[in-house]
């Protein structure tokens, strides 16, 4: 079903009614702030949410086989000696947090409000357009957007198609998830270093880089609970 927009890139509400359908379906998963903010720089995620065409990267530096690397060591560190040595951990984090702002500061608010990244217009923008699902239930995540999806299309002349491909594409997930928890039974999971023993200068840069986040986050949560209605 087209027209379509995906990826990370900012609810831009400006284009609803002419690239977008007036009132398109819009799905989004939601992590805990912190979380999300360390995964981002174990992976070096480079670009932020913004506009379509707009959406802006930080260094090349970031992201890479040896930037991987070197922050699985530095957490191989602060995780053998207990928290107790994660300079290492720290120094890299400190510079990501300071280069890449379009990837890591509220980047909830920048998603939802690409104009003016106000929090009160992103949290409009969240309860008038957005169907929630949650990382933390991304199972249930996937089926209930499944049935959303399938009950305001039930008139489309593809709707066979579409329900094949959904159908499909949650057993891809279900395997997917079966292999990951192989692989990760093997190696281990990530563990992320206890922050609150991070430098307090730190400590300060991660809280402004979540505090709206953790207030789009709590909001996020209620709706997804709102919600569960649309599926009974």
């Amino acid at each position: 079903i087209t027209p379509t927009t995906s990826g990370h890139t900012g609810l831009d509400t400006s284009v609803f009614g002419w690239v977008l359908p007036p009132n398109p379906l819009v799905f989004s998963v939601f992590r805990d702030p912190l979380q999300r903010l360390l995964s981002s720089f174990h992976f070096g995620i480079k670009f932020g949410a913004n506009r379509p065409g707009q959406v802006g990267l930080c260094s090349n530096k970031y992201g890479g086989p040896k930037w991987k690397e070197g922050v699985a060591e530095a957490i191989k560190i602060a995780t053998a000696s207990n928290n107790t040595n994660t300079t290492m951990y720290q120094t890299m984090l400190r510079g990501y947090l300071e280069e890449c702002l379009d990837a890591t500061r509220n980047v909830y608010t920048r998603f939802l409000d690409p104009l003016t990244q106000n929090l009160t217009v992103a949290l409009n923008h969240l309860e008038s357009h957005v169907i929630v699902g949650m990382q933390s239930n991304l199972e249930e995540t996937l089926q209930r957007w499944i049935h959303i999806t399938l009950g305001a299309c039930s008139e489309h002349p593809k709707y066979s198609t579409l329900k094949h491909t959904l159908t499909k594409s949650l057993k891809i997930h279900g395997e997917k998830k079966t292999n990951e928890n192989v692989i990760v039974k093997g190696l281990g999971r990530t563990s992320f270093p206890d922050t609150a023993k991070f430098d307090m200068d730190l400590q300060n840069l991660i809280s402004a880089c979540i505090e709206e986040d953790e207030i789009v986050y709590e909001r996020a949560i209620e709706l997804y609970e709102e919600q569960r209605r649309w599926v009974l």
